[in-house]
């Protein structure tokens, strides 16, 4: 018989006429959950419907007959705690998967303190059943995860409908179930565990912390707080199911006992602790006794609630830590108000933390709804407490410090003293170690800068740009009176002077001969070596006895440092900085050109190489522009189109220069011999490749067709294509890479006389449009060549009739494959077929018109995908 307080029998009283009215609507219009391809979570509250069995006499085959399908309950909005209650609930739930690949599903009940679930689905006309709970071990759950998981099974495009048998024996009876794809339950998964190893994490920080504070000053406030904390820990791991995963998984006694333990002994240690931390014997000796009490009753329970039924504790333990909660929350404000500084922040903590508890406990009984913050309120109250609290000990720790002020206060003079005969020591040596600090600051500075101008350098493909930076750089970060960067020449043995700076003004260029042997610029080449001079007068005779001033420099330099561009073994050049004062630089300065100089011979390396590849790249372009002339002359004469179709269009746009698609037209030749053509045959060919490949492909592709039509004189399309098969498969053998090269093909073949259009195509279609109605006619699915089909391939023939103002359409895969629209997706043949339907009555020059700017929309200034060829002709 189902336990339940006065004020929960007064509910149900109070809504049971309201209940009893609408059981017949709810029965009706219980809901189907749809599950589809848009998203892998799917809440389950107001798609469950249950049935409450009291005796617990009711089989699976009594509920699946329909015979109870009338007192099956709708939850009342997202609220799933049905509290108390020593009744099985049967609960039906129906699910239609119209997902397009998904048959693999988890059903996910969120609630790890459940004793027994059954959950049965219908097999071959056979109920199996799947059971978990707390009366199992955990190892015997399908899936190892601290809440009920079940996979399920639905095919795609079925429904499917489950009953679950869900009893926990008098504890809370909670329905939190979600069904989930299993890619998204293990992000959920992932994410919710994360969450709990933060919560996890700062309650065993504070812990740590605490027992440190304690073995440091021995206060016992730390003590009790750590064992609370402790309390508080093990109290969250069991009801998040952690407790039952790691800890004792295969001890279901333990499961179903230990959890009003755990709560009593957090209630004997808060009370404990806040009696000691308020200093209540102090504040209020009324309300130190009332948390005496508490610590008394709560030790006093704990061997019962072992015996007890689990049902009664919980709900003793639930009220206890309701009175509890208001009880140090009552006291901590009068801590406060009696002027108890650390008080503030207990209060704070408690109060989050007894918030927590008081969500919990109301949760409990059943009396406010379940959802994220009801679900995780002791967690989210216990990790705002722990961090409150350790403020609030923190405070605490102040005011002990602040009663030995006056002992710590006599060190401090007594080391004042000391510290006043070592003053000048001490003065002396923060003297060098600062120096020695600027000396460290301004290196690490330089290397900072230095490497960012490597980067700025290195990536540059100017060399005007590369001098720009270097000299702004350099500039900067010494005296640059005059800077250069001397390029050589090795064809010409010359370096040219074509970069060089002198007072912030750009000097003409100049070309030294490698003969010049007074030159410095070329002894650094020669020598590959470096010239670092502070008096130039006195230093110049060290390197050339007949130096004579550079053109760099009107007036003739004091201090000089050359270094020279070498990249391997390849020398590039020389730069160089130049001062007119005396002792300019320094072995800093020297290091920072030498780095400078490494980063400038890459970039000058990289430079000279790009220009090199930008150059090919034009004479490629240049020789691909040649062949496009070529493959232009290939095509068709439209002039022959025009006298046998007064209208048609032809849309031929490359995706590069040159085009792997190609068009191909013939007239046919009169049976009698005379001058009249009997018709044309059309040809829509579309190559493997784009580019240049491709573009090799439609030179081939167009002579085997001229071979086998106007050569050979076959006119059928399927015998044009089988033969062009033959032909190219064959031209394609010969080579010994094993490719799988081919084409896609349409041919028609237009009879005049007899109306009829005769059709064969390889993979492409043909579009008849009559009177508005668009009919398609399919080609084979295979293409002309590729090595990739092993058996004879054979190309149908296909024959239909036409009447004057029917219009054709043959087109290669470019047009519909097009990447475009507002979600980047393909063009698609239904949308493409669905255009040239609307254009119907429109004149072949609008037709050609609307389909150009259909395209250029579609692509909305994005690339273009593929070759692309529409062919349309009006008969």
């Amino acid at each position: 018989m189902r336990n339940s307080f006065t004020y929960k029998g007064l509910q149900f009283l109070l809504y049971a006429c309201f209940l009893s009215l609408s059981t017949m609507y709810i029965a009706v219009a219980q809901k189907v959950l749809v599950v589809s391809d848009e998203k892998g979570e799917y809440p389950i509250s107001t798609e469950l419907f249950y049935l409450e069995d009291s005796l617990k006499t009711l089989s699976i085959y009594e509920i699946a007959s329909g015979k109870y399908d009338h007192l099956f309950k709708q939850l009342e909005n997202t609220n799933t705690n049905l509290g108390f209650s020593n009744s099985a609930f049967w609960v039906k739930l129906e699910i239609d998967n119209q997902t397009t690949r998904q048959e693999n599903f988890f059903l996910e009940i969120n609630y790890p303190m459940l004793d027994s679930i059954e959950i049965y689905y219908d097999e071959l006309d056979k109920w199996l059943v799947k059971k978990s709970g707390d009366y199992f071990p955990f190892s015997t759950r399908e899936v190892k995860n601290r809440n009920f998981v079940f996979p399920i099974t639905i095919s795609t495009w079925d429904s499917k409908v489950f009953y679950l048998r869900i009893s926990s024996d008098g504890n809370s009876v909670r329905l939190p179930m979600t069904l989930w794809t299993p890619i998204a339950f293990s992000e959920y998964n992932h994410n919710i565990q994360f969450f709990f190893g933060i919560i996890y994490g700062i309650i065993l920080l504070i812990i740590l912390e605490n027992i440190y504070i304690f073995f440091s000053i021995r206060d016992t406030s730390y003590l009790y707080y750590v064992f609370a904390m402790l309390s508080s820990f093990f109290l969250i791991t069991i009801l998040n199911g952690h407790a039952f995963e790691y800890l004792w998984p295969e001890n279901v006694w333990m499961q179903n006992h230990i959890l009003p333990v755990i709560t009593l002994s957090l209630g004997f240690w808060t009370a404990v602790f806040c009696r000691d931390f308020l200093e209540m014997k102090e504040y209020s000796p009324v309300l130190d006794k009332i948390l005496m009490s508490f610590a008394l009753v709560t030790v006093g329970l704990m061997i019962p609630s072992i015996i007890l039924p689990s049902f009664i504790m919980s709900v003793v333990t639930s009220l206890i830590g309701l009175l509890e909660g208001v009880t140090l929350f009552i006291a901590s404000l009068l801590a406060v108000y009696r002027g108890s500084h650390p008080a503030r922040y207990f209060l704070l903590g408690f109060s989050c933390y007894g918030l927590g508890l008081l969500v919990y406990s109301v949760k409990h009984l059943g009396l406010i709804p379940l959802n994220l913050w009801t679900d995780n309120s002791i967690q989210i109250g216990a990790a705002a407490q722990v961090i409150l609290l350790s403020f609030a000990l923190g405070s605490k720790l102040k005011e002990f410090k602040r009663r030995n002020a006056k002992v710590k206060e006599e060190a401090l003079q007594l080391q004042k003293q000391i510290n006043e005969q070592l003053e000048e020591k001490v003065a002396e040596r923060t003297q060098e170690i600062q120096e020695k600090a600027h000396e460290l600051e301004a290196a690490y500075r330089n290397m900072a800068l230095l490497s960012q101008i490597g980067q700025e350098i290195t990536s540059t493909l100017s060399i005007e740009d590369i001098f720009s930076k270097l000299y702004r750089y350099v500039n900067d970060m010494m005296d640059a009176s005059v800077f250069g960067v001397d390029i050589y020449n090795s064809e010409k043995q010359v370096i040219e002077y074509k970069l060089n700076i002198e007072r912030n003004q750009r000097l003409p260029s100049e070309v030294i001969p490698m003969t010049d042997t007074t030159n410095l610029s070329v002894w650094v080449v020669k020598n590959r070596k470096e010239v670092f001079m502070n008096d130039f007068a006195k230093e110049y005779i060290n390197y050339i006895p007949d130096y004579q001033p550079p053109p760099v420099a009107d007036v003739e330099p004091a201090s000089v440092i050359y270094i020279p561009l070498v990249v391997g073994d390849k020398v590039l050049g020389v730069t160089t900085v130049q001062s007119f004062e005396k002792n300019a630089y320094t072995h800093q300065h020297l290091e920072i050109m030498r780095t400078l100089a490494s980063y400038t011979s890459i970039a000058l390396d990289n430079a000279s190489a790009y220009h090199e590849i930008e150059n090919s790249n034009i004479k490629i372009t240049q020789s691909i522009r040649y062949a496009k002339r070529i493959q232009d002359a290939i095509l068709p004469d439209t002039e022959l189109i025009k006298k046998n179709f007064e209208e048609y269009f032809i849309i031929y746009h490359p995706k590069d220069i040159v085009s792997g698609d190609f068009y191909w037209f013939a007239e046919l030749p009169s049976a009698n011999g005379s001058s009249q053509t009997a018709g044309v045959i059309l040809a829509v060919v579309d190559c493997t490749g784009h580019g240049v490949p491709g573009a090799f492909m439609t030179m081939m592709g167009n002579d085997l067709l001229n071979q086998i039509v106007i050569e050979n004189e076959i006119t059928s399309p399927d015998y044009i294509i089988a033969e062009l098969d033959k032909k190219v498969t064959k031209n394609l053998d010969s080579s010994l890479e094993k490719r799988n090269d081919g084409m896609d093909v349409a041919v028609a073949v237009i009879e005049r006389e007899k109306q009829l259009i005769h059709f064969a195509g390889a993979k492409l279609p043909l579009y008849r449009v009559r009177n508005g109605v668009l009919d398609q006619i399919k080609g084979n699915i295979f293409p002309v060549g590729s090595k990739q089909y092993k058996n004879d391939k054979v190309f149908d023939k296909h024959s239909i009739s036409y009447q004057k103002g029917d219009t054709i359409y043959l087109f290669s895969d470019g047009f519909q494959d097009q990447f475009g629209g507002d979600k980047k997706s393909k063009y698609t043949t239904k949308r493409f077929r669905h255009f040239l339907t609307e254009m119907y009555g429109m004149s072949m020059e609008e037709q050609k018109e609307m389909l150009e700017k259909e395209l250029i929309y579609w692509k909305n200034g994005g690339r273009q995908t593929d070759d692309i060829l529409v062919m349309g002709f009006k008969l």
